[in-house]
């Protein structure tokens, strides 16, 4: 999935956990320089994730890159 069909899916599909699997990997596998764009749109889609999915692949991806972890924390605390 492309990155903002993978973060639109959360929305619309907030409770079929094969089609958020499918999102989430695509999240994980995207380069984390990409995903710096997407970050305010990551953050909202906090608000349409009952399973606990876009939270994981936040997490995830800010093992990986401080970076990505800092901006994410300004951007939460912005939307606070």
């Amino acid at each position: 999935l492309l990155i903002p069909s993978a973060i639109s899916s959360f929305r619309l599909f907030a409770k079929q956990a094969i089609i958020l699997n499918l999102a989430m990997r695509s999240l994980e596998s995207s380069p984390e320089e990409v995903l710096f764009f997407y970050i305010p749109q990551l953050v909202q889609s906090l608000r349409h994730d009952p399973l606990g999915f876009i939270e994981r692949s936040i997490l995830h991806i800010a093992k990986v890159s401080a970076l990505f972890a800092h901006q994410i924390i300004w951007n939460m605390n912005a939307n606070a």
